[in-house]
């Protein structure tokens, strides 16, 4: 039976993890992995530096918190001896908004490969060749597509093309949270660039949300008649128009409200202008 390190990433940024909604997946992960052949071991992020460097690592990230850079370099050097892939809970259409944003997108062929380096992008046909970056390559796939990684993993499908990133060395920084700048945007750019990146269902959410709350937990946005998924929660509180007012160790007491002027506009969205 195959080998395999399933990683979550339960790092945190200012005093909050945006992959806690995420833990109870692990399960249904792991058990996808072991139905499908492999001895699974599962892992928290920050041990990964003292595990096997042979046997293959799946990091299960949104690729949000600011410390994930850390853990990256991490990856890159676990890559040296097994493969090491992510799998992202968010739906591609959010990636723009994570690291992945600043590092070329390519696509992996699923060869026989053991190490990161040996993978085959189609990163030649996007790039001249001298400007190729040189970085690590890594698999990535959405919860909807565990079986393509499971393929790369065995190599059973040779003509399967699998969606990667190249993470450039020399763009591993490791940030703090001190050194993360806030960008100040005036609250009709905030509301602007939710609805432009927003399901419908996760706008009505957010409209329903703002007519009589001022503050709202996690459990408050789950008994909400228009909530759906946590890919819905993951809209809602990753696209910069909430913030925290009352922090707490347990993900779910956590308290959010919109930043100013966004909940006005949310309250009356036939007054919300898209530019």
């Amino acid at each position: 039976m195959n080998k395999l390190f399933f990683v979550f990433d339960n790092s945190s940024s200012k005093g909050w993890s945006s992959m806690a909604w995420w833990e109870e997946e692990c399960a249904k992960i792991i058990d996808f992995f072991t139905v499908n052949g492999f001895d699974v071991f599962p892992e928290g992020i920050s041990n990964m530096e003292l595990l096997d460097k042979n046997i293959p690592i799946v990091l299960f990230s949104d690729l949000v918190s600011s410390k994930i850079k850390r853990y990256l370099k991490q990856l890159e050097l676990h890559s040296k001896t097994a493969l090491v892939s992510v799998i992202n809970p968010l739906p591609q259409r959010m990636w723009r908004g994570t690291i992945l944003s600043e590092n070329l997108r390519v696509n992996i062929k699923a060869k026989q490969a053991n190490i990161n380096s040996l993978l085959e992008t189609d990163a030649t046909e996007s790039w001249e060749d001298e400007f190729i970056p040189d970085g690590l390559i890594l698999p990535l796939v959405t919860t909807n597509h565990l079986e393509y990684l499971v393929d790369l993993l065995k190599c059973n499908n040779s003509d399967l093309w699998v969606t990667g990133y190249i993470f450039q060395k020399f763009d591993l920084h490791i940030e703090t949270d001190d050194e993360i700048e806030t960008e100040t945007k005036k609250p009709q750019e905030l509301v602007n660039e939710f609805y432009f990146n927003a399901s419908p269902q996760t706008r009505r959410l957010a409209e329903s949300l703002a007519q009589d709350q001022y503050e709202f937990s996690i459990l408050d946005i789950q008994s909400n008649e228009n909530y759906v998924d946590l890919i819905q929660l993951s809209e809602l509180l990753l696209t910069g128009i909430v913030s925290i007012c009352k922090n707490d160790s347990d993900y779910v007491a956590i308290k959010y409200r919109y930043k100013d002027g966004v909940g006005e506009l949310l309250a009356k969205p036939h007054r919300i202008t898209i530019i």
